[in-house]
């Protein structure tokens, strides 16, 4: 796996679920205690295989793992292209925006970042189908 940030990481894995997304089951949720809870038990699951999630310290004495690795990474990932993929509506994100070659340059990257190891890139879509999973959210009670 060549060797990138978890900021990388964690925007490659934003693009996947955007590519991934599908009618009704495109929402996603950033509140601090559940994305930073979700990403705390993936980095327990995956950070052997996926080395950048190990850059993240979380401090777990509190109501719910915290990293402030994390939140700065969110911060910017915020700040810059997460908003072309994420609209957002109250509390969640949806995954409403993908430019015609995106689906190109997403098989790009991975190819460019896991050509050595195709273990590694199936433990990030896996890792990546999780994240989704612990963080999908309903923009509208009921839902």
């Amino acid at each position: 796996m060549k060797d990138i940030t978890v900021l990388e990481l964690l925007g490659i894995m934003f693009v996947q679920m955007a590519v991934n997304r599908q009618p009704n089951h495109s929402w996603v949720t950033l509140e601090k205690n559940i994305i930073h809870s979700a990403i705390f038990q993936l980095q327990k699951e995956y950070g052997t295989i996926l080395p950048p999630l190990k850059e993240l310290h979380f401090q777990i004495g509190g109501a719910f793992p915290y990293s402030a690795e994390l939140a700065r990474a969110l911060d910017v990932l915020r700040a810059s292209y997460f908003a072309t993929l994420f609209k957002p509506s109250g509390a969640c994100y949806h995954c409403h925006f993908l430019k015609e070659d995106s689906v190109e340059v997403l098989d790009n990257n991975l190819q460019t970042i896991f050509m050595d190891d195709p273990e590694a890139e199936k433990s990030f879509r896996e890792c990546t189908k999780k994240l989704y999973e612990l963080i999908a959210c309903s923009p509208h009670p009921g839902m």
